[in-house]
């Protein structure tokens, strides 16, 4: 398996990338989006960033995943332009499995989306039982529905 890692992501990069027994090869990228950087526009502008770089690579089929601790919104706005988006889904999601005593939890759109809409939290709903299913291996996860926002 070939993981492209964003080796310039991350608030000390590329300092804290420990690469140590791994076989790395070192792809070269001329530009850096940083955290400030307004996603959209830093990845129409910065076409050789470390996120296009290996963004690009998932697409190639030259790796199979792509890591970054860099800015999270380039990196969703770089996954949708790049590598496409399944079909009947609308908006991307940041998934992270949560470990619990009673066994993992898979929180879908951790922070990515702020104004979704009803479809787009069932697409998300689908998407982390999808997930839970065959990745877990969770033969019937249950879903739920946290939202942050306010009823109008």
């Amino acid at each position: 398996m070939r993981i492209a890692v964003d080796a310039m992501g991350g608030d000390h990069a590329p300092r804290e990338i420990d690469v140590s027994g791994a076989d790395i090869q070192v792809l070269h990228a001329s530009e850096v989006v940083e955290m400030c950087d307004v996603p959209a526009i830093a990845l129409r502008k910065k076409r050789d960033s470390s996120i296009r770089v290996g963004l690009r690579l998932v697409a190639d089929g030259k790796a199979s995943s792509f890591v970054s601790a860099g800015n999270s919104g380039a990196v969703m706005a770089g996954g949708f332009l790049i590598l496409k988006k399944i079909h009947g889904v609308d908006r991307p999601a940041i998934a992270a499995t949560i470990p619990t005593p009673h066994g993992p939890v898979v929180l879908v759109d951790a922070g990515a989306n702020v104004e979704s809409k009803p479809a787009h939290l069932l697409q998300f709903g689908y998407m982390g039982e999808a997930y839970s299913r065959t990745i877990l291996g969770i033969p019937r996860p249950r879903v739920g529905v946290v939202s942050i926002g306010e009823e109008e």
